[in-house]
């Protein structure tokens, strides 16, 4: 049973999602979503699996670009 418990073991994860919106000038806007979540070890202790189901609705213009960071167990 005690085995059962560990296989079922979840872990919390911390992603933050920064989009950078950029305009004509140089200037750019900074927009910052932070996300946890729980998650299953998958392999080895440095990695897991999962998926962003949705982060929230934001149009931007174009030059925008975004960039994932993962901090948590391992990462």
């Amino acid at each position: 049973a005690a085995a059962l418990g560990a296989a079922l073991a979840k872990d919390t994860a911390f992603v933050e999602v920064v989009l950078f919106e950029s305009s004509p000038n140089g200037d750019y806007t900074t927009y910052t979503t932070g996300l946890q979540g729980r998650f299953s070890k998958a392999g080895a202790t440095i990695s897991a699996e999962g998926e962003i189901v949705q982060v929230g609705a934001r149009v931007l213009s174009g030059g925008s670009s975004a960039n994932f960071f993962h901090s948590g167990p391992g990462g």
